[in-house]
């Protein structure tokens, strides 16, 4: 297996679930707006706050291994990123979690109770963690930070 590609797999599911809304398919675009955060978000800990890969998991630095979906992950690395100086790492996190009513079990639903509201909050939360790691790379090219 290759090793993953986290930046561009946020990317790529993002791109997908614009369309998928775009065309009314509202549970597929919610689902992959999870995906789209969760990629960018073990991207930022590989990347820029000391984690690794091992296997196909990234790891946290303190050993923590980050094999969760976006409504935890996003928690848990919140809460891993408390103190540290990395701007676009605490703008990401603060206020509350786009995706505490995210659930990796809506793919097994018909999805109607999914919203339109939900999924453009979702994506928005999507958004939000792939600017973040796009603007981390970018100060980690620069020199600042």
């Amino acid at each position: 297996m290759p090793e993953p590609q986290f930046r561009q797999a946020a990317q790529r599911h993002f791109r997908d679930a614009l369309y998928l809304r775009g065309d009314g398919h509202l549970a597929n675009a919610d689902h992959l707006s999870g995906f789209a955060a969760e990629c960018a978000i073990k991207g930022l800990v590989v990347e820029h706050l000391g984690g690794r890969i091992v296997g196909e998991f990234p790891y946290t630095s303190t050993n923590l291994k980050l094999q969760m979906h976006i409504a935890s992950l996003w928690s848990t690395v919140a809460s891993l990123a408390v103190g540290r100086s990395e701007p676009e790492v605490v703008a990401l996190f603060q206020g509350q979690n786009p995706f505490r009513d995210w659930n990796v079990s809506d793919r097994y639903s018909e999805g109607s109770h999914l919203t339109a509201t939900t999924v453009s909050n979702h994506l928005a939360g999507a958004e939000r963690a792939i600017v973040a790691l796009e603007a981390a790379a970018l100060s980690m090219n620069d020199g600042s930070v």
